[in-house]
């Protein structure tokens, strides 16, 4: 299926990375538990144990930092205020799609990283 573009996704472009997850999912105050998600589902390239590790250093001197190896669901990107998907490999679902979708309407924020041959 296709994924539709974000209408949030100049959203993401406009402000810095730290400033997107600190404010939270309603663009509101600070959040005193700012989360990312970074996800291992779909064999993602970008591996916070192997080359991801600085990245995934510097994000966890500010955020708190999960990592999701299950199905994603809405319920676990809701734990987050942006989840990461770096390099996915593998195809996601219609049901992940719908979960993604249903994330960013309720203002939360995804950073999707492809290469060549991304789906």
């Amino acid at each position: 299926p296709h994924f539709p573009r974000a209408p949030c996704i100049t959203h993401l472009c406009a402000k810095p990375f730290a400033a997107m997850v600190a404010e939270g999912k309603d663009g509101g105050e600070k959040t005193t538990d700012k989360e990312v998600l970074l996800d291992m589902s779909k064999k993602e390239q970008g591996n916070p144990n192997q080359n991801y590790k600085k990245f995934l250093r510097k994000l966890k001197t500010d955020f708190k930092v999960s990592v999701n190896k299950e199905m994603i669901t809405l319920e676990r990107l809701q734990t987050a205020n942006l989840a990461i998907f770096a390099g996915p490999r593998d195809m996601f679902t219609s049901d992940e799609f719908t979960a993604i979708k249903d994330f960013v309407n309720e203002g939360g924020s995804i950073l999707i990283l492809l290469g060549e041959g991304g789906e």
